[in-house]
């Protein structure tokens, strides 16, 4: 009798755990909504998203060969009857029929790319000194050169971001900025971003890069969450100025 009043309570106190546990996610997600997370918090969700996409993806990796082949020709049959398509479009979106598409950017967009490559700055929490002013040379000079390639990300006819990329000198892609406008975010408007150009922009049967800062964990999550792994760490150590290197050498000198 006792061994079964027990049992009872424990089943009460899990039962518990669980519906708190459940009360608890849906406040956070609720604070999330509304902004009120705080950053350590919003990295911890975003990790979580990540290795559960993670999880997901190697059960997918575990499928029947079989079944997977079934599946692609499939595909490959609804596509040939779709017919050809916008090379730069992707169905989804954040509302019903929205469209993504990544459409080239002219020089003359620099002032309003230079504005948002200083949000994204803010975003990452960067150490980037660079005034609006340089901000925007460096823009119309990357939008000038035949190396770098800007694009919008439409959401429909509306401009939802952008895209910095470029094919580096050992051939592989390049993403050097990322920027989806924070009225956007957390729709998968920059994950249909990334696909659209490693699938259709990036050179063909190579790799895609990109550095991530360690003051931005969000944007780590985002990445590893659309695929892109850890491949090397980059360090940096400031050297002295002229001005210190002068006074240094002076003292040695007396």
């Amino acid at each position: 009798m006792i061994l079964i009043v027990l049992i009872a309570l424990l089943m009460l106190t899990f039962s518990l755990y669980q519906k708190t546990k459940s009360v608890q996610e849906d406040l956070t997600a609720i604070r999330e909504k509304l902004g009120l997370l705080r950053p350590e918090e919003l990295a911890e969700r975003e990790l979580k998203r990540a290795m559960e996409e993670e999880a997901k993806l190697a059960e997918r990796e575990t499928h029947d060969p079989e079944l997977e082949a079934y599946n692609r020709e499939i595909e490959e049959e609804l596509e040939r009857m779709r017919g050809p398509e916008d090379p730069t479009s992707s169905a989804g979106g954040s509302g019903p029929g929205a469209q993504v598409r990544l459409v080239p950017a002219a020089v003359e967009d620099a002032p309003r790319l230079a504005q948002m490559n200083r949000m994204l700055i803010e975003d990452e929490r960067s150490s980037n000194p660079m005034s609006d002013e340089e901000l925007l040379e460096r823009m119309r000079g990357w939008l000038l050169s035949e190396e770098w390639h800007a694009q919008w990300i439409m959401l429909d006819e509306r401009t939802a971001g952008y895209l910095l990329h470029r094919r580096s000198e050992d051939g592989n892609g390049q993403i050097r900025q990322l920027f989806v406008e924070r009225q956007h975010r957390r729709s998968g408007i920059g994950q249909q971003a990334v696909r659209l150009y490693v699938d259709r922009h990036a050179p063909a049967g190579t790799e895609v890069t990109v550095d991530v800062l360690e003051s931005n964990p969000e944007g780590m999550a985002f990445w590893r969450s659309a695929g892109f792994r850890p491949y090397s760490t980059r360090l940096k150590r400031p050297t002295k100025s002229a001005a210190e290197k002068n006074a240094a050498e002076s003292e040695e000198e007396q």
